[in-house]
């Protein structure tokens, strides 16, 4: 398989694993070293290593949505440099209720494109200033905090 379709096929299923809520079947997809930042960098979010991204998981975005669905809409790819853009929406519901937005992603990936190095994901800044924020509140309350 060539570099390029090994890139489009780890993306496919790191968006597939998320959208199953698959935490093993997401770590697949990442090197050891794997990096996802959230961006603008006006959103202050913090930089997550696999085990940053695994707390996520755990902690809030498994138990506080009960659906996410992620789809790509368009793709562009840069085999010699091991990267590839993708625009695409999000959409999902929780305990926050549901919620549709669109994001833009920068991979890198490592030498054959079969793993992601590095995430920088684009978020709507509404989104992510109040979506989460609900979700950590109504996962407070259900845990009486």
């Amino acid at each position: 398989m060539a570099i390029r379709d090994n890139m489009a096929a780890t993306i496919e299923e790191a968006f597939k694993a998320n959208s199953a809520m698959d935490y093993d079947r997401i770590r697949q997809t990442h090197t050891d070293d794997f990096v996802h930042q959230i961006l603008p960098a006006s959103l202050q979010a913090a930089t997550h290593s696999n085990d940053g991204y695994k707390h996520l998981f755990d902690n809030v975005l498994k138990p506080g949505l009960a659906k996410l669905e992620i789809q790509a809409v368009s793709s562009t790819y840069d085999v010699d440099q091991k990267k590839a853009s993708v625009y695409g929406t999000l959409e999902c519901d929780g305990l926050a209720g549901p919620k549709k937005t669109d994001f833009v992603m920068m991979f890198s990936f490592n030498e054959d494109g079969t793993k992601i190095a590095r995430i920088d994901e684009y978020l709507d800044t509404d989104f992510y200033k109040t979506y989460f924020p609900q979700v950590g509140a109504a996962l407070a309350a259900k845990a009486g905090k």
